[in-house]
């Protein structure tokens, strides 16, 4: 079967499976006394309320696990402070301080003007687990359950009756908070699998089910950490059969365990329970008859197998490589490529892979980032095994950046058609390397490409001189026109300066309102990859339509205006310069 040969063959499999089985008992079991004491909200608090922790880690460059250990430990004592000090009900308690400390998350994100990868802290990417990373998950997990077995007792007293458990001498307080530790602890160390979004489904759903089981506490224990264990198994393998996110995968599994108990426990009898169980049999063997034998693999051929993180590459590697080579993109055509969570496909084409391509300049979320954690993750070596495509391109920094570190470098260097052609060079440069046979073809190839990228530009440039000076002020969404400004003598203006989790504070939009409505410029422009409406309210406010949509972080789908990326770059060109040319 395909899932066993490639668990065989693949260590980031191996380390997925295990850290998800890890994940799966500790979170079930320590689950279990968690919906005993009515505190299921709680779990989601914490996962919540680490993130600004988070945020923190990832600004100062230091280990996510402190920064949220730090602020879950913190946000588990303000809400049974607040509960226990005052009229307010813990569920109040625990409303406020999540959002509380999730919208500081969203603050700290915002102000760093990073695209710093926080993506898989929402939503986990277990399949990016590296070794370090499982045997840490592993020993938390060995201290979690050596914890719950030998306070076993004043748990289950705590749990069931805690005025008896105090009046027995058991300082109940104190054991309240050693759970809320384990919690956060717990909480933590399973962001990597399936984030802080879906982190509180394997904290109660397998404990829950469970629950519907045994009405004897080791019973549930023993049932929650076997329905968690299965969850993580079969979630990770219909994930990576059908090429899902594992996370939601997990989740989803462990949510029709519930609803199969929920169904056929014995403290659930329902009405024409026969049928359903009929009904239940049939459906699970269909299902696993389809895991079991529907599972195809990929053919091999002889071409160059390489991988790039963006369509942008995709095609310029295409437009250079030809015939020659098998391309696959990680990030799909429209997708923003500062956050992806790399499906399983992803990780068996990387692991394949003849070479990789990635842009650089920070696009793929810098050295803490996805494509790094996936590169450590298949063991491939930088300018040996990938290579950025950016290489000869001098760098710029995102406009205001007070320092010039690698979470500031600008990365939109392909808007600029003379950094196109330094791609387009080291393409062909990298695929020469990989595949000698064939240099005489990928550098004819690139040198043909670029003379047409050239006569591009030099018809472009002369609809920009008839530009009026007044017009000349391009205006988007996100700053990521500096290469094109600077290339082509053009001011830029902005909402934000790169897409984060924050698209524009009501600071930048005032700024940009105030610098336009007495501006000459004619229209504004919006991206493909971002929402219209922020654009659309600086339209109204200033009296300047948007004239365009133009393509920066993305090529079009096939068959649509600007699905190259000499397309999308003529499009963008033709339309900044037409509109500008605008009378207003």
């Amino acid at each position: 079967m395909i899932f066993f040969e490639a668990l065989g063959q693949y260590t980031f499999l191996q380390h997925a499976l295990v850290t998800a089985l890890a994940i799966g008992i500790v979170s079930g079991m320590l689950g279990c006394f968690i919906i005993l004491r009515g505190l299921s909200l709680m779990g989601d608090a914490i996962s919540h309320a680490v993130l600004p922790g988070v945020a923190l880690s990832y600004i100062f460059g230091i280990s996510y696990f402190w920064g949220a250990l730090c602020f879950g430990i913190v946000a588990s004592f303000l809400i049974s402070s607040i509960s226990s000090q005052s009229v307010i009900k813990q569920d109040t308690a625990i409303g406020i301080t999540f959002s509380s400390f999730l919208a500081l998350g969203v603050i700290l994100i915002g102000v760093s003007n990073s695209s710093t990868d926080l993506f898989h802290v929402l939503f986990g990417n277990i399949l990016a687990v590296t070794k370090q990373e499982m045997w840490q998950t592993i020993g938390i997990a060995i201290l979690v359950v050596g914890v719950l077995v030998v306070c076993y007792r004043p748990l289950f007293l705590t749990s069931f009756d805690p005025m008896m458990a105090k009046a027995s001498g058991i300082k109940v307080q104190w054991f309240h908070y050693l759970l809320m530790l384990l919690l956060t602890i717990v909480s933590i160390t399973a962001m990597q699998s399936v984030g802080t979004m879906l982190v509180v489904s394997l904290l109660i759903t397998p404990a829950a089910t469970a629950f519907l089981f045994s009405k004897r506490l080791h019973y549930m224990l023993a049932l929650a950490a076997f329905f968690g264990a299965s969850a993580s198994f079969f979630g990770l393998w219909i994930g990576y059969i059908y090429n899902l996110s594992a996370g939601s995968s997990i989740v989803l599994f462990a949510a029709a365990q519930f609803v199969f108990a929920f169904v056929f426990s014995p403290k659930h009898q329902l009405k024409q329970v026969k049928i359903w169980r009929s009904v239940g049999v049939i459906s699970a063997v269909i299902g696993l008859g389809s895991l079991l034998f529907f599972q195809t693999a990929t053919p091999k051929n002889d071409k160059l197998s390489v991988v790039v993180t963006n369509s942008i590459l995709y095609d310029l590697v295409q437009q250079v490589g030809q015939d020659h080579v098998q391309v696959h993109s990680l990030v799909p055509v429209g997708k923003n490529p500062h956050e992806h969570e790399p499906l399983p496909e992803d990780i068996v084409k990387v692991s394949e892979a003849d070479v990789v391509v990635y842009n650089g300049l920070n696009l793929e979320a810098g050295s803490d980032g996805w494509f790094q954690k996936l590169m450590e993750t298949t063991h491939k070596q930088a300018d040996q095994d990938y290579f950025a495509a950016s290489r000869t391109v001098e760098p710029l920094y995102i406009e205001g950046s007070l320092e010039q570190t690698e979470a500031q470098l600008d990365p939109h260097a392909w808007l600029a058609l003379e950094n196109g052609q330094k791609y387009i060079t080291e393409i062909a440069r990298i695929l020469s390397q990989k595949d000698p046979d064939h240099q005489n073809e990928y550098e004819q190839n690139a040198k043909q490409y670029n003379q047409k990228l050239q006569t591009l530009d030099d018809e472009i440039r002369q609809q920009i001189a008839q530009i009026p000076e007044e017009n000349r002020l391009i205006v988007t969404s996100e700053g990521a026109f500096q290469y094109f400004s600077k290339a082509y003598e053009i001011p830029f203006a902005y909402i934000w300066p790169i897409n984060t989790e924050q698209e524009g504070t009501p600071q930048q939009v005032k700024d940009l309102v105030d610098r336009l409505i007495d501006s000459p410029v004619p229209v504004v422009f919006v991206e493909t990859s971002v929402s219209r409406k922020p654009m659309e309210s600086i339209a109204r406010q200033t009296d300047k339509p948007i004239y365009s949509e133009l393509f920066t972080d993305s090529i079009a789908k096939p068959g649509e205006t600007g699905d190259s990326y000499y397309a999308m770059m003529e499009w963008n060109l033709t339309k900044i310069a037409q509109g500008l040319i605008q009378k207003k």
